[in-house]
């Protein structure tokens, strides 16, 4: 993951599923004090921990969510909820106040 937050420039990598099942979020300050040897499964902040919104959420319903959970988000993840599943669609950055797509760790 290192390595990969090196190359995409990034700290943080939604953990999905083959059908992109939201599965939770492995963050740099999961795995700082790591030694490599746990799988993501192991360090990641599994789905139900996170907060999370639906699609078609205004930009100031986002910001409203961002702000009064600033202690422990930097980005709000969008997910489509199906039954159980959760898809994932988008991540909103606090920084950008727009929708980006970042790379994924299949699990």
């Amino acid at each position: 993951m290192r390595k990969m937050s090196r190359q995409y420039k990034v700290n943080s990598f939604l953990v999905a599923d083959e059908s992109n099942h939201l599965l939770g979020i492995v963050t740099y300050r999961d795995i700082v004090f790591e030694d490599g040897k746990k799988k993501i499964s192991e360090v990641m902040t599994p789905r139900e921990k996170l907060v999370t919104a639906k699609p078609g959420i205004s930009i100031e319903e986002a910001k409203e969510i961002l702000k009064a959970h600033k202690e422990i988000l930097r980005a709000l993840t969008i997910v489509r909820y199906d039954s159980l599943d959760a898809t994932l669609r988008s991540l909103l950055t606090i920084t950008s106040s727009t929708t980006i797509s970042l790379p994924l760790i299949h699990s």
